[in-house]
């Protein structure tokens, strides 16, 4: 069983808190959350549900499939409307750099604005669409003219967002077991004892929840998440080759 931690039990207050003023008249919302938090915040809000008889929620987070979102928290028996969560959509564009996720982070995060404040960042070819907190939009449209060498150009996306399309390498292999110090070695293309270290220090999360055990075993279709290394889906376990290993498949987002 999960046990929870400071962080939870912070998130779990915060959620109980959006009930209470939600029961009040007063729609609250959560964000943005990561897919760990998110999970955590529904796991909670479902039980809070109990209590507080008609009371409503949703996670939304711009874009149908989005990653990281808001969970907002309505009135009795309201209606849940996408476009009242506190989401605005920036399009940036600029011309003949290569810019990664990473830059675009850490250009706005460099503007002072913290990473709960900053959705999701889809990038694509010469254009990105960053979703945020509408209380930081302006400001943001305001100051960021630069992300790693290239000037940018930003405004507000208008209408829907389509679903996102990820970009992907993809790896295979063998691996002796289901073994997660197996699967993060094989992911890494580091030492088993390497990957031991990382799962000891905490930095490896399956399904959005940490996992410090190296004999936790991995199934088919598991996210994988390894700090410094990148983010995973573990496609395919098995069958068993003739030297008794594991065929292996994942993808690695770009």
């Amino acid at each position: 069983m999960h046990k929870k931690t400071q962080e939870d039990r912070l998130l779990e207050a915060r959620v109980n808190d959006a009930f209470e003023s939600a029961s009040r008249y007063r729609t609250k919302f959560i964000g943005f959350l990561d897919p760990y938090e998110a999970a955590q915040a529904q796991l909670f809000a479902s039980e809070l549900k109990k209590r507080y008889d008609g009371v409503t929620c949703d996670t939304f987070g711009g874009y149908e499939g989005a990653e990281r979102v808001f969970l907002g928290v309505f009135p009795p028996y309201s209606e849940i409307i996408k476009s009242e969560f506190p989401i605005a959509a920036i399009k940036i564009r600029w011309r003949f750099a290569k810019l990664t996720h990473r830059d675009f982070l850490g250009a706005i995060l460099a503007l002072g604005i913290v990473r709960s404040k900053i959705g999701d960042i889809i990038v694509g070819d010469c254009e990105c669409t960053v979703f945020v907190d509408k209380s930081v939009a302006s400001f943001i449209l305001q100051n960021l003219t630069k992300v790693g060498s290239a000037g940018v150009e930003c405004s507000i996306c208008e209408g829907d967002i389509t679903r996102r399309s990820d970009n992907f390498k993809f790896i295979s292999g063998t691996v002796a077991s289901k073994r997660l110090d197996c699967v993060v070695s094989a992911l890494t293309g580091r030492p088993r004892s390497v990957s031991a270290g990382l799962i000891a220090e905490g930095k490896v999360f399956v399904n959005y929840v940490v996992r410090d055990e190296n004999s936790y075993e991995i199934n088919e279709g598991a996210a994988v998440s390894i700090r410094g290394h990148g983010r995973f889906i573990i496609d395919k376990l098995g069958p068993q080759t003739k030297k008794g290993r594991l065929t292996f498949a994942a993808r690695k987002f770009l």
